[in-house]
């Protein structure tokens, strides 16, 4: 709690709107209760003037989940093709299959006999894939994103958060982190600030 304190303080400082991301719905709502300690309740300036939990209505602080931001997109058809090229790929090289012909009439015998462990392991695979194409250097998230995420972040951009603030930063791993980093390169000259008591 003395940390989110300190953080608004600096908030305050910079003079810029700012958007704090939280893990969780009980923590954002202690990011707005914390808020209404710097307010004067003489001042003609309210809470909900000041700070906002709602990703429609934007105020000179905003306060989300991470989940809010990284809500997965629809599956990408060329990296769902990838993951059924390597299982062909996997089949031959593991001596499951001798050609390509060979290879697919398996994966088609797997997918008509046990259709379950079929889209499990393509899945698996597909999440792997995901996460290789993410994670390599000027990788474009965008395809990976649902509309209403991408639609969040331009909407930030647009209206002039430079600050960015990202609470128990520990969670950021994979997905999350891809994604904010997404938001991150977006604004120009930004402010980020990592709040953690966790080590990695």
């Amino acid at each position: 709690t003395h940390r989110c304190g300190q953080c608004l303080v600096d908030l305050r400082h910079f003079g810029q709107p700012a958007v704090i991301f939280s893990p969780t719905t009980t923590i954002q709502a202690q990011w707005r209760q914390k808020a209404s300690l710097f307010i004067d309740p003489t001042h003609p300036l309210k809470l909900n003037q000041l700070v906002s939990l709602d990703s429609t209505t934007f105020r000179p602080i905003n306060i989300y989940t991470y989940q809010l931001i990284s809500t997965p997109g629809q599956s990408v058809t060329h990296v769902r093709e990838a993951a059924i090229h390597r299982w062909l790929d996997d089949l031959m090289q593991n001596g499951q299959a001798d050609g390509p012909q060979s290879a697919q009439t398996r994966l088609e015998t797997i997918r008509q006999n046990n259709p379950r462990a079929y889209h499990q392991e393509l899945a698996r695979r597909y999440l792997r894939i995901k996460h290789e194409l993410l994670g390599r250097s000027g990788a474009d998230i965008a395809p990976f994103l649902h509309p209403n995420a991408l639609a969040l972040i331009d909407q930030l951009v647009n209206w002039g958060v430079r600050t960015i603030v990202l609470d128990e930063c520990h969670h950021l791993l994979d997905y999350w982190a891809l994604v904010l980093h997404h938001l991150i390169a977006r604004i120009p000259d930004p402010v980020v600030i990592g709040l953690t008591a966790t080590l990695p």
